[in-house]
């Protein structure tokens, strides 16, 4: 079990090849813009855009995920909605 406290994206997403997300999981809600035209999705790309600036410390913490590790696949308990947004932004950045 790795219960590192904290990792850098790149290390979350080497250290676990796939991920599953169980099916008592609500489904991607985080791209859903709300009555006044913002997402969560949108919040969390401003937030690391932010923390890009100069004078901003050296880490941006987005939080903790919660999930288990069995057969090489990492089970997301906690987090999906963080971990497939950042999925999607690497992906439209690649």
């Amino acid at each position: 079990m790795d219960s590192k406290p904290k990792k850098n994206i790149r290390d979350y997403f080497r250290s676990n090849p796939r991920f599953l997300i169980p099916a008592y999981q609500r489904g991607y809600k985080w791209g859903v813009c709300g009555t006044d035209g913002s997402s969560a999705a949108k919040s969390l790309v401003i937030d690391i855009k932010k923390a890009f600036e100069p004078d901003k410390r050296d880490e941006y913490f987005i939080q903790g995920v919660t999930g288990y590790k069995k057969d090489d696949i990492f089970y997301l308990i906690d987090g999906q909605q963080r971990t497939t947004t950042l999925f999607l932004l690497i992906a439209l950045l690649a």
